[in-house]
């Protein structure tokens, strides 16, 4: 017979874990200033590179399909980036898989995006990041503003008001204190 705690202790971790998923922080970028021109081989083949995004703002996307809050924040990524209507883009970027495994879920979750390869990880280890998913967010000057880390609501209000934001050069970052500026109050 199953103990009264053990189940108990399972549906708390259970809750916990469902709790988290839905989680995420916006933070000051820290990292490398300027941030480097990512290029690379997306999973067909083509050479994709974020130099061509420069003069609108820009979410850059590490995500991976075994990491579950990436693969629950894609579709309203997805629909983020059609919603914009060229106003901003959205760059994926697959952490440490393969061409034909991304190829493989993408096909099977009808998802229509096209992802760069970070195969061994070296973008986000030249970056700093440690968390998946994460998204940067770049202004149209190609400033790295922040960095969000965990599933993000992309078509939600506050997701929304950070794009704006970064849209209208509101979304700035005070060097000095480390803080982010937004018309956003939460932030």
């Amino acid at each position: 017979m199953i103990q009264r705690r053990t189940v108990l202790t399972a549906c708390a971790g259970m809750a916990m874990g469902a709790w988290a998923w839905g989680q995420h922080r916006i933070a000051p970028w820290q990292g490398p200033d300027p941030m480097p021109w990512l290029e690379g081989e997306d999973q067909h083949g083509e050479v994709q590179a974020l130099r061509a995004f420069k003069g609108k703002p820009i979410l850059v996307n590490f995500w991976a399909t075994w990491c579950t809050p990436c693969v629950d924040e894609l579709p309203s990524l997805l629909a983020l980036s059609e919603a914009g209507q060229g106003q901003w883009s959205v760059l994926y970027v697959n952490v440490k898989e393969t061409p034909q495994r991304v190829q493989r879920y993408l096909g099977q979750t009808g998802l229509n995006l096209t992802t760069l390869m970070d195969r061994r990880g070296e973008w986000v280890r030249k970056l700093g990041i440690a968390i998946l998913p994460t998204t940067l967010l770049i202004s149209a000057q190609g400033q790295v503003i922040a960095r969000v880390t965990g599933e993000v609501n992309w078509m939600g209000p506050e997701a929304r008001q950070w794009l704006a934001d970064l849209k209208q050069s509101k979304l700035t970052l005070d060097r000095k204190s480390t803080r982010l500026n937004s018309s956003h109050t939460d932030i």
